[in-house]
């Protein structure tokens, strides 16, 4: 294998003996001048590369590799054994705690799956909404059902409002109800 001025500033600068901007301009200065004919590459024999024996690095590694796996698998029987000295625990399994409920989120899920907008149902959906704790109501207003209800909520404020264009006086009581109810439960923005 040959080796240059070149390739020794490479092995220098991979071994940490230049830093980046040294490495740059000495790099620059030998190709310019190689380029420009002032300098002459100059090429020296650095030697056969020592073969590698591949199979005794093999051979190594499994003996390595099988060592630290006995050594792991005696390790962990070792501590399965004090945590579990009479093998009094036969059961493996786990209990797993139920997801606790979102009372927020179920309260308005149920009032969207029944649909009933009258007066009645909204005022139970108000009281139960009022009964709920604030971090419970937090917690709804991330839902899927809350911004449900937002938004069916203000579709049915437009709806009475083109109703109460028309003349519909029911309409403007209707509009003043969804309203009132739109800002108790935190709907109007």
């Amino acid at each position: 294998m040959k080796s240059s001025q070149l390739r020794d500033l490479t092995r220098k600068y991979a071994a940490g003996g230049l830093d980046r901007d040294e490495y740059i301009a000495e790099r620059k200065r030998l190709i310019d001048g190689v380029v420009a004919g002032e300098l002459d590459l100059r090429y020296r024999d650095v030697g056969p590369a020592a073969p590698v024996d591949w199979h005794a690095s093999r051979r190594r590694w499994w003996i390595v590799g099988g060592t630290l796996m006995l050594v792991g698998m005696l390790l962990v029987a070792v501590v399965a054994y004090f945590l579990d000295p009479d093998g009094s625990n036969k059961d493996p399994v786990t209990a797993v705690s139920p997801v606790p409920a979102d009372p927020g989120a179920d309260l308005l899920h149920d009032f969207v799956r029944q649909g009933q907008w009258t007066q009645a149902s909204l005022d139970a959906l108000e009281s139960d909404w009022q009964k709920l704790t604030p971090f419970q109501q937090e917690s709804a207003r991330r839902s899927s059902f809350y911004r449900h209800m937002k938004h069916e909520t203000s579709q049915r404020i437009l709806e009475q409002e083109a109703l109460l264009a028309t003349g519909e006086v029911d309409a403007l009581l209707l509009v003043a109800r969804l309203r009132e109810f739109a800002d108790k439960v935190g709907f109007a923005d």
